[in-house]
């Protein structure tokens, strides 16, 4: 079967109606699981067959890594890819939030970037990795020399790498260059550790659950305090922005990204390998509140976006998402320096 003549992933409206379209994939390919195990790895990917086929047996929500490799060994484009990662978001989103929020069939939205305004869109960058590209980054990545630049003064020259330019939706409008110049982020202290506190409910900043039965991801999230791990360090990069690196005891220093690029609304963040060229790894933080210190945590991938509670919510547990920038509250991280 052509990809083109698949189902429509964005059409299910739960979880078992998204697993029946991946099953309905998966048999249109002809392919057995180790025939799939074996196309995934050429398409540079991991399928494991236990983990497939353990997967298309239940009905939990199965995880991004999965969803991205099935489609890719079925004969699937990246674009499909991305977008079978981004209805499996939605759903996620939704199924946090409650079941009565999926609309049915395809009047479902999904989870894609919407046109900005001019003023606050940027030019369009070639496809950056989808969520769950490295659930659990690599021990050790960075190591002591990247936290070593935490004392560099800031500058506020912009360059996403050798591509130049921002993940967002499509447009002409005003260059990020101009979101890292006016950069108002706190210089950084002791040994550039923080607690990253949400100002409206006081909790902070660190790793839990996914929000939907049967996932397995860890995801951000904001937590109690006294338990929020794990230790966070804010790297200045030199287009003036940050990088927010997770500090783990077992896996080494990882860095908060943002899902599908961080091209769009409502997307979640969790750790994964750090790279100096993926804008999904850098924010901007931006002064709301000198009283209190409080910064919004502003998306490189599109400056319109923010970090932020899903929901507004102030339960410990809830989930972090990419949203659009709304200044309130629940977008209102504060910086309190810690040491080790």
């Amino acid at each position: 079967m052509d990809e083109n003549a698949w189902p429509d992933p964005h059409a299910a409206r739960d979880i078992p109606e998204f697993l029946a379209a991946m099953r309905q994939i998966k048999a249109a390919s002809n392919l057995s699981y180790r025939g799939l195990a074996e196309q995934a790895a050429a398409a540079g990917e991991s399928l494991p067959i236990s983990t497939l086929s353990s997967t298309l047996s239940r009905e939990s929500m199965p995880s991004p890594e999965v969803v991205r490799a099935l489609v890719r060994a079925c004969g699937g484009s990246v674009g499909t890819a991305e977008s079978w990662l981004a209805a499996r978001a939605r759903l996620a989103m939704a199924m946090a939030s409650g079941p009565a929020v999926v609309a049915a069939g395809r009047a479902a939205e999904p989870v894609v970037p919407q046109a900005e305004p001019a003023a606050s869109r940027a030019e369009p960058a070639a496809p950056q990795a989808g969520p769950g590209s490295s659930p659990r980054w690599r021990p050790g990545v960075l190591g002591l020399a990247s936290i070593a630049v935490i004392g560099l003064v800031l500058v506020a020259s912009w360059a996403f790498g050798p591509q130049g330019r921002s993940a967002t939706s499509g447009g002409s409008g005003p260059s990020a260059a101009a979101y890292a110049a006016s950069s108002t982020a706190p210089s950084a202290e002791r040994d550039g550790r923080y607690r990253l506190r949400v100002a409206h409910s006081g909790l902070c900043v660190g790793e839990g659950p996914e929000l939907l039965k049967g996932s397995e991801r860890i995801v951000l999230g904001q937590h109690d305090c006294a338990v929020a791990k794990p230790a966070i360090i804010l790297e200045p990069t030199a287009e003036g922005l940050f990088r927010i690196q997770l500090d783990h005891p077992t896996n080494g220093i990882g860095c908060a990204t943002v899902d599908l690029g961080g091209r769009g609304p409502r997307l979640l963040i969790s750790g994964s390998t750090c790279d100096p060229d993926r804008p999904d790894q850098r924010f901007r933080l931006e002064a709301v509140d000198t009283v209190r210190g409080g910064h919004l945590l502003r998306s490189a991938s599109g400056p319109a976006y923010c970090i932020g509670v899903h929901q507004a919510s102030k339960e410990p547990g809830m989930q972090l998402i990419q949203d659009r920038c709304t200044r309130g509250a629940h977008q209102v991280f504060t910086l309190d320096p810690r040491q080790r």
